[in-house]
């Protein structure tokens, strides 16, 4: 069994990150349409970038544009009841990779909708399991072909991460004033 903190860790240098994915970093440097900008990354975003990093881990996509519109699409497909920050960040993912990869994001949404997100507890929790009790509460090894239902929760996707997408300055700029504790790094 891999530890899920161990995995992280190594993905992390992988990947080219800071050790702790940058969650004690004021702003994040991101690429959207092949554009370096540099964005705010406040504590409760912060919080979110574990998780997310994790499901980068459990799904297998990279941290290139494409890989991040797939894991934002996946975990569109799955689902985000849970954590408002991290729907909004996966709206932006999803919209920036898009254009580029429809195809590669409709397959990752699809395999979400038969698996489920991370962002219902927080990093700390995930962290404590192996790689294998993440993957199979997930449920990233399932691919099934697509049905018309995933085709049609597909197309309101994309109205949908349009209108929640607007919210990001509004939403980055709330969590900037709102400052906060900023978490601890986990690996």
């Amino acid at each position: 069994m891999t530890d899920a903190r161990r995995a992280l860790s190594e993905f992390y240098a992988r990947e080219g990150l800071s050790p702790d994915g940058g969650i004690s970093s004021p702003t994040d440097q991101i690429k959207a349409f092949g554009l370096p900008m540099t964005i705010p990354n406040p504590p409760m975003r912060a919080r979110v970038l574990p998780v997310h990093d994790l499901h980068h881990l459990l799904t297998g996509y990279g941290t290139d544009e494409i890989g991040e519109g797939e894991v934002s699409a996946w975990a569109l497909g799955a689902g985000n009841r849970h954590h408002l920050f991290g729907l909004i960040y996966d709206c932006g993912g999803f919209l920036v990779g898009l254009p580029q990869a429809p195809g590669r994001l409709f397959q990752a949404f699809v395999r979400g909708r038969r698996g489920r997100t991370l962002y219902d507890r927080p990093a700390q929790h995930w962290l404590a399991m192996s790689v294998e009790e993440l993957a199979e509460h997930c449920h990233t090894d399932v691919h099934e072909p697509a049905t018309t239902g995933d085709r049609v929760a597909f197309a309101l996707t994309i109205p949908l991460t349009l209108g929640l997408a607007t919210l990001l300055p509004l939403v980055s700029l709330a969590g900037v004033l709102r400052g906060g504790e900023r978490p601890q790094p986990f690996v």
